[in-house]
């Protein structure tokens, strides 16, 4: 597959609209600190066999988050961490992939070029992905940016430019 990313593309924007940014730490950071603490409370608890079940509720739950925030401070520490940021409304862009059948192509492309982005949503064909169309936008809707794809040897070709409607 290409790497070709559009995220990088929309940081290219005039104006500086776009920029990357590090996702919070606050979360993954917050997981880990609860499932230590769970191990804790445990060596609080009696080891009766009234208790045994609870104890290893305890255990299995603090397990589960200690991995859980582990592996996602891991990978926001890493290169995954970073996302597109809208500098206008302050906040992070959403990703949507819309997929198509390969005999819509031209319709996709002329609404990527125009700029309908609702209707493209609404033709949504599901699980084809011969045509691909991503999407990143403001959980306001107020900027939204789109490019359509197509699957050609191995790989998703960009067959229209990037259409911003902000």
């Amino acid at each position: 597959m290409t790497k070709y990313d559009m995220s990088e593309a929309l940081c290219a924007l005039p104006g500086g609209v776009v920029t990357m940014r590090r996702r919070s730490l606050v979360m993954p950071i917050s997981l880990l600190i609860l499932g230590i603490a769970l191990f804790v409370a445990n060596g609080f608890l009696d080891g009766g066999t009234d208790m045994s079940n609870i104890k290893s509720a305890i255990v299995l739950f603090g397990a589960i988050f200690v991995l859980v925030g582990g592996a996602l401070c891991m990978v926001r520490l890493g290169d995954g961490g970073f996302a597109p940021w809208h500098t206008g409304e302050k906040c992070f862009l959403k990703k949507e992939e819309l997929k198509f059948r390969k005999e819509d192509k031209m319709k996709v492309v002329d609404l990527v070029k125009r700029g309908d982005f609702t209707t493209l949503r609404s033709d949504n064909a599901g699980n084809v992905s011969a045509i691909m169309v991503t999407l990143w936008s403001t959980p306001s809707g107020k900027f939204v940016a789109g490019q359509a794809f197509e699957y050609l040897d191995w790989e998703m070709e960009p067959i229209s430019d990037i259409k911003v409607k902000a």
